[in-house]
């Protein structure tokens, strides 16, 4: 069996990705989810959208299924690279409909406590060497140096 990298950053990012497919949950508490300070940076190349706020990503999940007419669902397919605790890189797919998804690389920066979610930045499906990029970047701005898987 190969080799997955993990960490507490990516164990965090999978029971968030199950508690934000529940809408009921994104609903009443989803802002528990992330940072006060929280961003979402988009650093696709098509489909750039501006900078979002805790409350801007939350309203984002409502836009897509005003647009869609079905909640949005994601599903994580791969981690790409994880440092030390807080830090996160990972293949998922956004489904809207059965024949609506999208593929998509996100990097994810945890608090301290690796509860909530501090940034996150999105890239294209095959922009994984820029997403490990972004990983090591903010890395070494937590003042760590290199990969723990």
């Amino acid at each position: 069996m190969p080799h997955r990298p993990t960490n507490r950053a990516f164990e965090r990012v999978r029971e968030c990705v199950m508690l934000l497919n529940d809408r009921e949950y994104v609903a009443t508490r989803g802002r528990e989810l992330f940072a006060p300070d929280f961003v979402r940076l988009d650093r696709r190349r098509l489909v750039t959208q501006p900078p979002l706020d805790r409350d801007g990503f939350i309203a984002s999940w409502f836009e897509l299924e005003t647009l869609s007419g079905t909640f949005p669902r994601l599903q994580i397919t791969e981690v790409i690279a994880v440092r030390g605790d807080r830090l996160a890189a990972y293949r998922l797919t956004l489904h809207l409909t059965d024949a609506a998804r999208y593929d998509l690389v996100d990097v994810i920066r945890f608090d301290r406590a690796v509860d909530r979610s501090e940034v996150l930045v999105r890239f294209d499906a095959m922009d994984a060497g820029a997403a490990i990029a972004e990983v090591d970047r903010m890395d070494e701005e937590l003042g760590r140096r290199g990969p723990v898987g």
